[in-house]
Parts: structure tokens; C-alpha cells; sequence
């Protein structure tokens, strides 16, 4: 791939010159040993077509030609008669001089044709060498910046100049100094290749190389396309069956609680004056549980919302741990009084980096679930502990606990368990998944363990603030 310059040249000339004219000296003075040593001639002319070998093995092709001829004009000044004169007084020297002039130069011919024959090989096997880098590149980026980048990094080697590969719809950078080159694939463009102008142009064996580069780049950004497409057709397909599916059971589970607020509404406007004080009092809590039950279901429908809605920028700000409990017990199941509730967190205040809104929520539903999922008075205890970094917050109840089995699954959308609770309360199964989602958006998890001797726990992780508190 390498193409040299006018002034590279030149220097390569020299010193081929200079190379031949060693060799032709060293022959010289091999050949003159020979000959005090009483050689024949031949053998001295078998000296100076192997310096003449050597030289059209690692010299030019002009250095080559001129060694052939120095060695038959050198012969003949230092080993004829008469010796150190251009002349031949024997009748068969000029046979002998254009014997040993061809001889030079087909065998300077061979080896130049050798040389040429191992350039391409190596040319090839270069080419060759960036194609299949580049098409491992490609075939490993993940994104149309990554195969961009990787297919300009190969271009530059392959060309030995500066490359800039601009996507379609982007503006061409001005100047005269690039050979612009459009990318299409069928009927599809996709970008444009700038070239930067240099001596020498790019040959034949170099463009094809460049357009089987240029024609995968092409077909990469194609797959990534089609790629996207499909996951984004997935994700329509999985939002809309989470759709569909939160819908279904919302809609089952709303059915109940609007019914019993409706009939026991219609109970108390027709027939209250005739029911006892008790009676009374039970269908007002009745309605006031559904409706609760009806708002927390709300509440938790609006949070799912801004943590699926990436449009929807979390409100990250320094809270107080303390005040996000307290906020958070003002919202629990109005059961929580037949419990024993306890809130046991440091003594110093920890500040977290949290929406605090969202958090409080992970808190109402783990208390709710503790109330819903317990007998009446039993414990359940909101406990505290900081680290370097983070705090984790534990809702532990001393209940029967959840199965080995269900587990695994508790944080799964619309999985309500085995619902053998106490109270059997209702639910649509999406508590505890919006709950690891939200601890999630915030880089914590949640995890859950039993309670010993007895009951579960729930233990989630949430950054501290970097802001310190001095007492």
C-alpha cells in the first residue's frame, strides 16, 4: 500500500546507486584474488554475475541495468588484455562481453519480474489484510458513530491520506482540497466520502479495495437500520401487550371497589335513616377503604408513568430520609393502627439524593403491603442504616412471611401471590414492581429476605447526598 513521493525516490535511487557501485568493487576484488590465485576466467565472470544477481535483488530496476554494464566494462578494464584499458585484443572477448552482458541481463530481468511479482503479493496480502479488518470492525459496531469511525480509521490506512465519511443529510465541509465520492447501496445513499487530494493518486488495485470497504460500510449501516427497527418494533409490541394487559386487570379490579362504593352509597341514600349506628359506620368505611384503595391505585398508575416516560425527567433534589417517612406514613392504609408500627432510623440526619415523591411511595407500598399481607398486631418496623455512599432502608413485619416459592416473583408486574393474607385484601400486582423500578431509576435495588424468627423484609438502597450536615 506504500507509495513513495518524487523526493523518496530519488533518495531510494542513490542509494541503489551507491548499493551497485559496492557490489561491482567487492566483485572487482573477489575477482582479482581469483585471479592471482590462478583462476580461469570464467570464474571471475561467474563473480560479477552474482554481484549483478545481488543487485537486481535488492536495487532498482535502473541500478540493476547500470551494475550489468559496469560489470562487463570493469571485466574487461581489470582482467583483459591488454589490462586497464577499455580495449580487447582477443578475437572471442567481445563474444564473451555480450555473452556476459545478456547473461547479466536476463537474470537482472528475472529478478527485477521476482521482485515485482513479490511487491503484488505483498500488496495483496496488505489489501487483503485491511478488508478483512474492516469487515471485522463493522461487523462488531453497535452503532452508526462506531462503524463511521472504524470505516475512516481503515480508509486512512488504505489510502495513506486523510478521509471524512459524512452522513447523509449533513453539510459537506467547503474547500477544494477533498475528492467527494457518494455512498449508495441500491437506491439508498448513505453518506458522502471526502478524499483529501495527494500525489500519487490511488491506483486501480487500491479504488476496489476502497469500494468493498465503502460497499460493507453501506450494508452495516443497513443492518443497524433494520435492527433498530425491529427493536423498536418490539418495544411497541411489549408496551402495547403491557398496556393491554394493565388495562385488563385494572379494569377487573376496578369492577369491585366502584361496585361496592356505588351499592353501599345507594344503600345509605335509600335506606339510611333506617339502619342502626353500626351499620352505618360500616358502610361509611367501606366506601372510605375502596376509595382509598382507588387512590392508591391512582397514585401508583402516576408513578409507573414518570418512571416509564424517559421524556419525564426524575426531580433528583437533597431530602431528608426523616421527612420522606413521615410524608409517607401520612398516606398508609388507615389499618396501620391495629399494628404496631415502628420507625427506627439514625440518630444523625441522612440526606439522599432522591425524588422524594417517588421514594415515598416505595415506602407506602411496602408498608401497605405489610398491613394488607399481617395479622393484626403484629410488628412492622422502618429501620435505617448509611454507608459510604448509599443508605439502605429496610420494611420489616414479624407475619407469616412469603413462600420459598413466590419469592422469585414478587416483583413481577400483576403477580398478586397465593393471596392467602389475613384480610385477603385485593390487588392488582404492580406495588412491588413499581417499587423496584423507582429504587432502580435511582441506581439502588431492593431485595427481599426473611425476617428472623419470622415475616418478611424488604431492603432497598438509595445514594446519599454529598452534602454533609454539621451538628
Amino acid at each position: 500500500m506504500n507509495r513513495l513521493t518524487a523526493e523518496e525516490k530519488q533518495g531510494s535511487l542513490l542509494r541503489d546507486f551507491a548499493a551497485g557501485f559496492g557490489m561491482i568493487l567487492a566483485a572487482t576484488a573477489v575477482g582479482n584474488l581469483f585471479n592471482q590465485l590462478g583462476f580461469s576466467v570464467s570464474t571471475i565472470i561467474s563473480v560479477y554475475i552474482l554481484a549483478v544477481l545481488m543487485a537486481a535483488v535488492t536495487t532498482s530496476r535502473i541500478s540493476g541495468f547500470l551494475v550489468c554494464l559496469a560489470s562487463v566494462v570493469t571485466f574487461n578494464f581489470f582482467f583483459t588484455e591488454p589490462k586497464y584499458t577499455l580495449l580487447a585484443y582477443g578475437q572471442d572477448d567481445p563474444v564473451t562481453f555480450a555473452v556476459m552482458f545478456l547473461v547479466s541481463l536476463v537474470a537482472c530481468s528475472l529478478a527485477e519480474r521476482l521482485k515485482r511479482t513479490a511487491r503484488e503479493y505483498s500488496r495483496t496480502l496488505d489489501g487483503t489484510r485491511i478488508l478483512l479488518e474492516s469487515s471485522r470492525l463493522l461487523y462488531l459496531g453497535e452503532t452508526e458513530d462506531e462503524v463511521r469511525e472504524s470505516t475512516e480509521r481503515q480508509l486512512r490506512r488504505l489510502l495513506e491520506r486523510d478521509v471524512i465519511l459524512v452522513p447523509p443529510g449533513r453539510q459537506i465541509p467547503p474547500g477544494r482540497e477533498y475528492e467527494t465520492r457518494k455512498i449508495v447501496l441500491g437506491e439508498t445513499e448513505y453518506g458522502t466520502l471526502l478524499i483529501r487530494i495527494k500525489d500519487p493518486a490511488p491506483d486501480t488495485f487500491v479504488l476496489s479495495l476502497m469500494d468493498s470497504i465503502l460497499s460493507e460500510y453501506a450494508l452495516t449501516l443497513e443492518n443497524i437500520r433494520i435492527r433498530r427497527e425491529k427493536e423498536e418494533a418490539a418495544i411497541r409490541i411489549r408496551n402495547e401487550q403491557f398496556r393491554s394487559n394493565l388495562l385488563r386487570s385494572i379494569s377487573h379490579d376496578l369492577r369491585t371497589p366502584l361496585t361496592s362504593i356505588s351499592g353501599n352509597a345507594s344503600n345509605l341514600l335509600s335506606n339510611g335513616p333506617e339502619f342502626d349506628e353500626a351499620t352505618r359506620t360500616r358502610l361509611y368505611s367501606d366506601i372510605y377503604d375502596d376509595a382509598v384503595w382507588l387512590t392508591n391505585l391512582v397514585e401508583n398508575l402516576l408513578s409507573l408513568s414518570r418512571v416509564e416516560d424517559e421524556s419525564i425527567p426524575m426531580n433528583y433534589q437533597v431530602e431528608l430520609l426523616e421527612d420522606i417517612v413521615d410524608e409517607a406514613l401520612l398516606h398508609t392504609d388507615r389499618h396501620r393502627s391495629e399494628h404496631r408500627l415502628l420507625v427506627d432510623l439514625p440518630e444523625k440526619p441522612v440526606l439522599l439524593m432522591a425524588d422524594a415523591r417517588l421514594v415515598a411511595q416505595v415506602l407506602i407500598n411496602l408498608v401497605n403491603n405489610a398491613i394488607a399481607y399481617t395479622p393484626k398486631g403484629t410488628e412492622i418496623r422502618i429501620s435505617a442504616d448509611t454507608g459510604l455512599h448509599e443508605a439502605s432502608i429496610t420494611v420489616a413485619d414479624n407475619g407469616p412471611g412469603i413462600p420459598d416459592g413466590e419469592k422469585e416473583r414478587v416483583f413481577e408486574m400483576f403477580y398478586s401471590g397465593s393471596g392467602n393474607g389475613p384480610e385477603n385484601r385485593r390487588s392488582v400486582g404492580m406495588g412491588l414492581s413499581l417499587c423496584r423500578a423507582i429504587v432502580q431509576a435511582h441506581g439502588g435495588e431492593i431485595l427481599l429476605r426473611d425476617n428472623i424468627p419470622s415475616g418478611a423484609a424488604f431492603t432497598f438502597t438509595l445514594p446519599l447526598s454529598e452534602v454533609d450536615v454539621h451538628e
